[in-house]
C-alpha cells in the first residue's frame, strides 16, 4: 500500500471515529417515569433501541480503532486470518475490514452454524378450551398435539 493510499485511508477511519463520537455524544437516554402505562411501554422500548444502537457503535468504533492501530503498524490491507492481501473494493467500502471477503464469509457461516436454535414458542392456552392446550382435544393428551 502506498503511502499516499495510507494517507486516505488514515483519513477516512478518523472521519468515521469522529462521525461515530458525535453520535455518542448526540444519543442521550433519558429515564423518565411516564403518566400512562403505554407510554412506560413505549419508552422503554426506545430505550432498547437506543441501547442497541450504542452498542452496535461502540463494536463498530473499536473495529475502526483497530484499523488504525494496523495502519500504523504496516499491517492495514492485510487479513487477519490468511495474512493475504484485502481487496481496494473491499476496504473502500469497509476501510475497517479486517479480514478478506473469503475468510469473512467462512467467520459469518460459522457463526451462524453455531448459533444455538431458538426455543420453540410454548403453546397457547385458549380460554374457551377451559384451561387445555390448543391441540390436546385431539390427542387426549393435555399440550400435545398430533
Amino acid at each position: 500500500m502506498s503511502s499516499a493510499e495510507q494517507i486516505v485511508a488514515k483519513q477516512r477511519l478518523l472521519a468515521k471515529l469522529q462521525e461515530l463520537s458525535w453520535q455518542f455524544r448526540r444519543d442521550g437516554i433519558a429515564i423518565d417515569r411516564a403518566p400512562d402505562e403505554l407510554d412506560e411501554v413505549q419508552q422503554a422500548s426506545e430505550q432498547e433501541l437506543a441501547l442497541a444502537a450504542i452498542e452496535r457503535d461502540v463494536a463498530l468504533a473499536n473495529q475502526v480503532r483497530l484499523a488504525l492501530q494496523r495502519l500504523e503498524r504496516g499491517e492495514y490491507g492485510k487479513c487477519i486470518r490468511c495474512n493475504k492481501r484485502i481487496g481496494s473494493r473491499r476496504l473502500k467500502a469497509v476501510p475497517w475490514a479486517s479480514m478478506c471477503l473469503t475468510c469473512q464469509g467462512d467467520v459469518e457461516a460459522e457463526q451462524q452454524r453455531t448459533v444455538p436454535m431458538a426455543r420453540p414458542p410454548a403453546p397457547e392456552l385458549s380460554p374457551r378450551m377451559n384451561g387445555r392446550y390448543a391441540g390436546s382435544e385431539q390427542t387426549g393428551v393435555k399440550g400435545l398435539t398430533p
